[in-house]
C-alpha cells in the first residue's frame, strides 16, 4: 500500500519530441501500457473518485486500485500482479485489495452489489527514467497514445513527475525547470477522470465549485489557514486544468475567478495566521490573473446582454466583436506567470514543518484546545465585524459614493461572504447560513450595478464610433439612480442580520 504524489503536465505537440528526448537521456525504459478501466453502470466508483484498472505492462498484467488521498495531488494506491498471460484483459477481482484502505473504499462504493463493467481503455507508449534531484528520488514518465471509449478517442501527450522518496519540494523544483524549458502546463485531472469524461461524451468536466475546508479535529491558527488555503487551491487548480484544456468560455472560467477571490480573502483576512505564503507577491499575481480572466467575459456581456437590451430600448446596433488584443482565458492560464503561481499553490499546500502556534497555547481557558478555539473565534470575529460595519457605513451613503467607492463596497461584501463560509466551522453552520441569506440580496444587487458600471465605461471608450455608444450611455445613465437606490436599500437591510460571531 502506497501514497502516490505526482504532478502531471500537458505537453504541447510541438514540444513532444524534445520532452521525449530529455526523458530518454541516461538509463531510461520504453514500455507499451494497455489499460482497461472498470466501474458500475451508474458510476459508483467515479462518484467516490476511485479508480479500478487492469493494465498490461509488457508481458505482465497488473491490477491497480486508487482512492483519494489527504490532498488534491495525493492518492492511495494498491497494486497486485495477476497470474494471467495473453492479449485479453482479465476481469478485476476486488478481493485482491482486501485489508488495505483502498480495498475498504472499494468495498464501500460497491456495497450495493452492482456489477462491474469496462468503461474505457488506454493505450500509450511510456518513456520513463528515474533520477535524483535534490534529496528526492523521482520518476519521469512521458506518455503518448490514446484514451478510447466506444468510438470516441482522445489523444494523450503528458509528462508525469512522481515522487518515489524524499522531499516533495525537490519534485516541485524540478517541475518548475521542466515547465519553463518546454512550455508545459499543469493538469490536476488524472487520466482516469479524462477517460470517464470521454465515456460520458462530455467535452469538458463539470466545474470545480467551492467546498468547505477540511479541518483537523483540534485546529490551531496555522491549521486553520492551511485548511482554508487548501480548499481555495482545490477550486483554483481544478478549474485552471479545465480552462487550460480549452474550456475558456464557460462556467469553469467563472469558478476559477471565484476561487481566486476566495484565495485572496484568505490571504487578506487570515493574514495573522499566515506563516509561509508571501502575501503581497501572491495577491498582486492573483489580482493580475483575475483581471485578465475577466476581460473577455466583460466583452462577452456587452455582446450578449447589454447591447440586446439597449437595442430593445430603441438604440442603434453596435457590434462588439472579439478583441484580438485580449488573451483568451486558456492563454492566460497556460502563461508562464499563471503556471508559476499554480506551482506555488501546490508547494504552499505541502505539510508545514510545524503547526504549533505558541501564542495560542498561552490563552487562559479550561484546556489548550479550548484556548486555541477561543482565540481563533476572537480573531476571525474581529475581521467579520470590521467588514460588516464597513458595509453598514457604505449603505448609509451609497448614493454619494463614486464608482470606485461602490466597487470597493461590493468587494468587501464578497470578502465578508467568503470569510464567513471559510470559517463557518468555528461558529456553527446554521448560524452562518442564516447570516449569509441576509447578505445574498445585497450581493446580487451590487453585482448588477457593477456590471452596468463596467458596461458604461466600455461604451464611453467606444464614443469614437458615433451615436450608437452615445445612446447606450444615456440609457445606462437613466437606469443608474434606481440601481444605486436598490443597492443602498439592500445594504441597509444587512443591519438586522444577527452577528453570530458576537455570541461566542
Amino acid at each position: 500500500m502506497t501514497t502516490e504524489f505526482e504532478l502531471k503536465f500537458q505537453v504541447p505537440p510541438a514540444q513532444a519530441a524534445a520532452v521525449e528526448a530529455d526523458v530518454a537521456r541516461g538509463r531510461s525504459s520504453r514500455l507499451r501500457l494497455q489499460a482497461h478501466y472498470f466501474d458500475t453502470a451508474d458510476g459508483a466508483l467515479a462518484c467516490e473518485r476511485i479508480v479500478l484498472r487492469v493494465r498490461r505492462e509488457g508481458d505482465v498484467w497488473v491490477q491497480t486500485a486508487k482512492a483519494p488521498g489527504a490532498t488534491l495531488l495525493e492518492r492511495l494506491e494498491h497494486e497486485v500482479p495477476l497470474d494471467t498471460a495473453g492479449d485479453d484483459a482479465p476481469w478485476p477481482d476486488i478481493a485482491r485489495h482486501h485489508g488495505t484502505p483502498v480495498g475498504q473504499a472499494l468495498a464501500k462504493a460497491l456495497r450495493h452489489g452492482a456489477p462491474l463493467q469496462p468503461t474505457y481503455r488506454m493505450d500509450v507508449v511510456r518513456h520513463a527514467r528515474r533520477m535524483r534531484s535534490g534529496d528526492a528520488m523521482l520518476e519521469l514518465a512521458f506518455d503518448q497514445g490514446t484514451l478510447v471509449a466506444g468510438t470516441r478517442e482522445r489523444r494523450i501527450c503528458e509528462l508525469e513527475i512522481e515522487l518515489k522518496e524524499g522531499d516533495a519540494r525537490s519534485l516541485l523544483e524540478l517541475a518548475r525547470r521542466w515547465r519553463k524549458r518546454h512550455g508545459l502546463w499543469l493538469d490536476t485531472v488524472p487520466k482516469s477522470a479524462r477517460g470517464e469524461q470521454l465515456a460520458a461524451g462530455l467535452a469538458h468536466r463539470a466545474p470545480t465549485r467551492a467546498r468547505a475546508p477540511r479541518w483537523p479535529r483540534q485546529v490551531d491558527g496555522s491549521g486553520l489557514f492551511q485548511a482554508a488555503l487548501a480548499a481555495c487551491s482545490a477550486q483554483v487548480l481544478g478549474n485552471a486544468s479545465e480552462v487550460a484544456a480549452g474550456d475558456d468560455a464557460g462556467e469553469a472560467v467563472h469558478q476559477l475567478r471565484v476561487g481566486i477571490r476566495r484565495l485572496r480573502t484568505v490571504l487578506r483576512e487570515l493574514d495573522a495566521l499566515n506563516e509561509r505564503v508571501p502575501e503581497q507577491a501572491w495577491d498582486d499575481a492573483l489580482a493580475s490573473a483575475f483581471r485578465a480572466l475577466g476581460a473577455q467575459r466583460e466583452r462577452e456581456l456587452l455582446r450578449t446582454e447589454w447591447q440586446p437590451r439597449i437595442e430593445a430600448a430603441g438604440g442603434p446596433a453596435l457590434p462588439w466583436p472579439q478583441d484580438p488584443a485580449l488573451p483568451s482565458a486558456t492563454e492566460v492560464v497556460r502563461s508562464a506567470a499563471f503556471q508559476g503561481l499554480l506551482l506555488d499553490l501546490v508547494e504552499a499546500g505541502l505539510a508545514p514543518e510545524s503547526n504549533a502556534r505558541p501564542e495560542a497555547e498561552t490563552a487562559a481557558d479550561d484546556s489548550p484546545a479550548a484556548a486555541r478555539g477561543k482565540a481563533l473565534r476572537a480573531l476571525v470575529g474581529a475581521r467579520l465585524e470590521r467588514l460588516h460595519r464597513q458595509l453598514l457605513r457604505a449603505g448609509k451613503r451609497f448614493n454619494r459614493l463614486d464608482a470606485a467607492g461602490r466597487h470597493r463596497a461590493r468587494k468587501r461584501l464578497k470578502r465578508l461572504r467568503y470569510l464567513a463560509e471559510l470559517t463557518a466551522g468555528l461558529f456553527g453552520e446554521k448560524a452562518v447560513a442564516r447570516y449569509l441569506q441576509r447578505l445574498a440580496p445585497a450581493q446580487e444587487t451590487l453585482g448588477h450595478e457593477h456590471d452596468a458600471s463596467v458596461a458604461a465605461q466600455a461604451y464611453r471608450d467606444a464614443l469614437a464610433q458615433g451615436d450608437a455608444a452615445g445612446f447606450a450611455l444615456g440609457w445606462l445613465a437613466a437606469q443608474a439612480p434606481a440601481q444605486i437606490s436598490a443597492c443602498r436599500k439592500a445594504l441597509r437591510s444587512i443591519e438586522g442580520a444577527t452577528r453570530y460571531w458576537r455570541q461566542h
